[in-house]
C-alpha cells in the first residue's frame, strides 16, 4: 500500500509536473550523492537502508553497538563508509553520543577522541559533522578538526551544514583537506511527499550547477521513498555517483560552487 502511494506521490508531484523532463542548465552530465547518516544505533533500519540501489554513502556514527558490523556490511555491498563524528551543538547535547567532540576538551583530549572515532570505523573514507551547530562555528576546534584529518588516507569533510557558516570549509583549506557542504536534508520531515519534494530540490540544484549533495537517515519512511526512485534514477536526467567521486568532481569542475538560495540550507539539525 504505502509503495502504491509513493509511485502516486512522485507521478503527481514530479514526473506529472514535467520537472525531470526539462533541460538541464548545466552543459555537464548533472550528477549527485546522497549520504545516509546516522547508522551504527538501530540495526533492522540500518540493514534495509543499506540496501538501497546505488552508489549510496553510508555514514557511521563511531563507537556505536553496531558501528565495525555496519561498516563491513557497506562495503561488502562496494559501497562507500563515511565517518559520522557527534560534535557540540548549541542544545541537545545529550543526544551526541560516544566519540563525540567538545569545544571544552584540551588539545589531547580532542585528538584522542578524533583518533578512537577513526579507530572504530577504519574504512571511512571521509568524515562528516553530527550535529556540531556549535563546534562547526568553534574556529580553535575547526583548526584542530583539521589538522587531525591529515592521515595517510586523506580523508575529506562534508559539512551537514547544520548552522550556516563558513568555517569549516575556510579551514580546510589552511591544512590542504579536501571539503564541500551539503545541498538539501532529503528527510528533515517524514513522509513521502516531503522527501520526494525534497529529491526534486537535489535535482533542480544538480541540473542548474551541475553538482548536488543530499543527506538522509535510515527512516523507514526515507528507505522506502529512495528505494523507489533510486530504482528509477535514470528518468531523472541525473547520476548518482559515490562520495569520493563527487569530492573529485566538485574539485576539479568548472563551475563556481554558491550557497544555494533556497530553504534547502535553513538549520535544522543541532
Amino acid at each position: 500500500m504505502k509503495s502504491l502511494l509513493i509511485r502516486t506521490i512522485t507521478a503527481s508531484l514530479i514526473l506529472g509536473s514535467g520537472f525531470f523532463l526539462s533541460a538541464p542548465a548545466y552543459s555537464a552530465e548533472p550528477v549527485i550523492a546522497i549520504i545516509i547518516d546516522d547508522i551504527g544505533w538501530r540495526k533492522q533500519d540500518d540493514l534495509h537502508a543499506i540496501d538501497l540501489p546505488g552508489a549510496i554513502t553510508y555514514s557511521i556514527l563511531p563507537q556505536t553497538p553496531n558501528a565495525s558490523i555496519m561498516a563491513e556490511k557497506v562495503t561488502a555491498k562496494g559501497k562507500e563508509v563515511m565517518l559520522h563524528i557527534p560534535m557540540e551543538a548549541t542544545k541537545s547535547n545529550h543526544l551526541l553520543g560516544p566519540g563525540a567532540l567538545t569545544s571544552d576538551m584540551s588539545q589531547e583530549e580532542f585528538t584522542a577522541t578524533l583518533d578512537a572515532d577513526f579507530e572504530s570505523v577504519p574504512q571511512a573514507v571521509g568524515v562528516n559533522n553530527h550535529m556540531g551547530s556549535l563546534l562547526t562555528n568553534h574556529e580553535l576546534s575547526m583548526h584542530r578538526l583539521m589538522n587531525g584529518l591529515q592521515r595517510p588516507n586523506a580523508p575529506f569533510f562534508v559539512d551537514s551544514k547544520t548552522i550556516n557558516t563558513n568555517i569549516p570549509e575556510e579551514t580546510a583549506k589552511i591544512y590542504g583537506i579536501a571539503s564541500t557542504k551539503r545541498d538539501v536534508f532529503l528527510d528533515h520531515e517524514k513522509g513521502a511527499e516531503h522527501i520526494i519534494n525534497q529529491f526534486r530540490k537535489l535535482v533542480d540544484i544538480a541540473k542548474r550547477r551541475g553538482s548536488a549533495l543530499g543527506i538522509a537517515h535510515p527512516h523507514p519512511e526515507t528507505t522506502e521513498t529512495l528505494d523507489y526512485l533510486l530504482s528509477n534514477i535514470e528518468d531523472y536526467g541525473v547520476r548518482l555517483i559515490t562520495i569520493t567521486e563527487f569530492m573529485k568532481y566538485r574539485d576539479k569542475s568548472a563551475f563556481q560552487w554558491q550557497t544555494p538560495s533556497s530553504s534547502s540550507l535553513t538549520v535544522v539539525k543541532h
